[in-house]
């Protein structure tokens, strides 16, 4: 039966699946509204907070970029100035390089760039401690080109910078804990009870790595925190760097080279050392090499190395110093380590002892490890005796002898035959570097040394 209204029908069937449809719509409807807002009490950010964060962190990389660049660029100038007065490789006397001794040695690009990255780095590292962030340290290899109108360090480590979840820490956390976060304070617990202390430094030494807290004084302390990485991500930045050069590094082994030079021509005659340093002296200005007490410190270095040189057997050789800071020696096992406040120069020698007398019998004690002043006549530590300042060496034993009324038993023992001739010039170079730490442009000094073996 149908029911006709105006031009219109319905079919009885047709109203049924049509109520059910709207039965069905709106059944849809309320779940699809509950779940919606079931969702929305869980969502306690905003709408494009993982963007504003990129953001953020893009421009704090920038500005942690920008303060390696400027941090390299201080530390390099000083490092060039540094490392052009003493490039390794070819050995050294009086702290200078040797760039010609039984041979000609040559100094590379490559002893430069070594010189270079040790130096640099070293300087470098004291401006990283200043960083918000926990910048590697001793991170870089450095390149000149052969233009060497740029200076490149390649960094092998990244900086990273952590982005917390704060909100997942907080909810870890006591409400005392989270009020000492607030106030940017440390929380410690200790027995179920919070106290909050301030911050240290910029150091990691008051942030707990085994639990999963937020430490305001240092953002970077909690990186080896295994608890923590669901609720931290990483940002990482390279920190290599490219630095323009202005100074004229090939200039430095063009006069390398012509000290070589000279010292080939002084070795075929009688005074090679004043030879050598009358021809040097027209290579440009004459610098003072070392000041006074760099200049103690070394003569008596070069004492001690002159007597490990000699090929003499049962002589001595002295080692005495006049110096004003405090020198001591560090015997460790076939060496001898020599060293003040600012320099510390390693000695390789064979057996090393103390030569002393016990009831007409003399022994050699072994002196490994041991702490040696020199001031003041040769003193061991933990020892009272005052021993000679001289050094004696037998049969690859170098020793010392104990002061006595009757005096040292090697007294009429000759003196070791010395078996380099050896001389030093420095030159200032003719372009200036403007030095960071002393606020000034000054001149590069070359330094060279020549030893030549005496017949």
């Amino acid at each position: 039966m149908n029911l006709h209204i105006g031009c219109c029908s319905v079919d009885k069937k047709g109203n049924a699946f049509l109520i059910l449809m709207l039965v069905f719509t709106a059944l849809i409807l309320s779940l699809a509204f509950y779940l919606a807002y079931s969702k929305m009490t869980s969502f306690k950010g905003y709408v494009g907070k993982s963007q504003a964060e990129l953001v953020f962190f893009y421009q704090e990389g920038e500005r942690q970029l920008m303060y390696t660049d400027l941090a390299a660029k201080y530390a390099m100038q000083d490092s060039l100035i540094e490392s052009l007065s003493r490039v390794d490789g070819c050995g050294k006397y009086m702290d200078s390089p040797t760039v010609f001794s039984t041979g000609q040695c040559n100094l590379s690009m490559f002893m430069l760039q070594r010189t270079l990255a040790r130096i640099f780095n070293r300087k470098v590292n004291l401006y990283f401690d200043f960083s918000q962030y926990s910048i590697p340290k001793s991170n870089y290899l450095v390149s000149i080109p052969k233009e060497n109108d740029t200076i490149k360090g390649f960094a092998a480590e990244n900086i990273y910078l952590p982005s917390y979840n704060k909100e997942k820490i907080l909810a870890g956390m006591t409400k005392q804990e989270r009020e000492c976060i607030t106030n940017n304070q440390i929380p410690n617990t200790m027995f179920g009870v919070t106290a909050c202390s301030t911050c240290s430094g910029t150091d990691c030494s008051d942030y707990d790595e085994n639990s999963c807290k937020l430490d305001p004084c240092k953002l970077s302390c909690s990186w080896t925190d295994q608890k923590c990485t669901k609720a931290i991500t990483f940002y990482s930045i390279n920190p290599s760097f490219t630095i323009s050069n202005s100074f004229n590094i090939s200039n430095y082994f063009n006069i390398s080279l012509e000290v070589s030079k000279i010292a080939k021509e002084c070795s075929q005659v009688q005074d090679k050392p004043g030879c050598f340093i009358s021809k040097a002296k027209n290579l440009g200005r004459v610098a003072v090499c070392l000041d006074a007490e760099e200049e103690k410190f070394f003569r008596l270095y070069e004492s001690m190395r002159s007597c490990q040189e000699s090929q003499d057997n049962n002589c001595r050789c002295s080692i005495s110093y006049n110096g004003n800071n405090k020198v001591s020696l560090k015997v460790e096992a076939g060496s001898i380590i020599l060293e003040d406040s600012n320099f510390s120069e390693k000695i390789d020698i064979g057996q090393t002892g103390m030569l002393y007398e016990q009831a007409g019998t003399f022994y050699i004690k072994d002196l490994k490890n041991a702490e040696i002043d020199i001031n003041n006549g040769i003193s061991i530590k933990g020892l009272q005796e005052v021993y000679d300042k001289e050094m004696f060496r037998n049969n690859g034993i170098f020793f010392v002898d104990k002061q006595t009324a009757a005096g040292s038993i090697y007294q009429s023992t000759p003196f070791c035959k010395i078996k380099y001739d050896k001389a030093q010039v420095c030159i200032e170079s003719k372009q200036k570097i403007f030095s960071y730490t002393e606020l000034k442009s000054k001149p590069a000094i070359y330094r060279f040394s020549v030893a030549f073996e005496k017949p």
